[in-house]
């Protein structure tokens, strides 16, 4: 197993841990079976744009939906807005919800952490029109996959999920069949 399909075996078996968990308590379609089922890996870390500007520590979400909206519509190099889990790349192996950027190959440009070459991301692209939308419809604060009240009504099924994310964003994904962690 190479380190990629390690690093992604990691956060898919975390993923269904809480999978598991949940479906005991009240089974739906939840944030983490979203990412289990759509999901990729996000190792290859490029630089900012100098239009995004350091964020906050601790406010990955806002920071991450800002850099969004300064990219303006003239950007050629068109970014989208991600979520899922972060984990350090050859160290502690403890996934952390996150938000972050990518490109359509899946280079990650992430606002919040200067450090971000250390970490591997595992998540999802939004469609920029559908995080403006959801933005609204939640006050402006920001946070989609963790806020379940907005996933259940806008885009909690199977079919909802796939329609609000961004195909045309690479993610690695590892082959890995539930048996194996069982």
């Amino acid at each position: 197993m190479t380190e990629q399909e390690y690093q992604q075996s990691v956060v898919t078996d975390y993923l269904r841990r809480l999978c598991d968990m949940r479906g005991q308590l009240r089974p739906s379609f939840s944030p983490n079976e979203a990412l289990l089922s759509n999901g990729g890996l996000m190792h290859v870390v490029r630089e900012k744009p100098d239009y995004i500007k350091p964020g906050a520590p601790k406010q990955c979400y806002a920071n991450s939906i800002f850099a969004l909206v300064s990219q303006g519509k003239s950007n050629s190099d068109e970014l989208f807005y991600c979520e899922g889990f972060a984990m350090e790349a050859g160290g502690l192996w403890l996934p952390i919800q996150h938000a972050w950027l990518a490109d359509a190959h899946g280079r990650v440009v992430d606002p919040t952490w200067d450090d971000a070459q250390r970490y591997v991301y595992f998540g999802v692209a939004f469609k920029t029109p559908f995080v403006l939308k959801m933005l609204e419809a939640n006050g402006m604060e920001p946070g989609l996959l963790d806020n379940p009240g907005l996933m259940r009504r806008h885009f909690g099924t199977p079919a909802l999920f796939a329609d609000a994310i961004e195909q045309s964003v690479v993610l690695h994904k590892f082959d890995w069949s539930p048996a194996e962690f069982s």
